[in-house]
């Protein structure tokens, strides 16, 4: 899924995946039932979050303000 929207799986972390155009950098890290989609690229976040509600019943996906 993540990989058809142009996100590369890091090689040395399974749970991250990094996706970057130009100067936008936009990554999707897994922790145990949790996702948190950090970056800067609005657009694509809004689209992965859409792809992945779609794909697997996700619930309510929430902005978070620290980590």
């Amino acid at each position: 899924l993540s990989l058809s929207l142009g996100f590369q799986q890091c090689y040395v972390d399974n749970n991250l995946y990094v996706f970057s155009q130009d100067y936008l950098l936009c990554l999707l890290i897994l922790y145990v039932d949790d996702l948190l989609i950090p970056g800067f690229l609005v657009s694509k976040i809004d689209e992965l979050c859409i792809d992945l509600k779609t794909t697997f019943g996700m619930i309510d996906i929430v902005l978070i303000h620290y980590f």
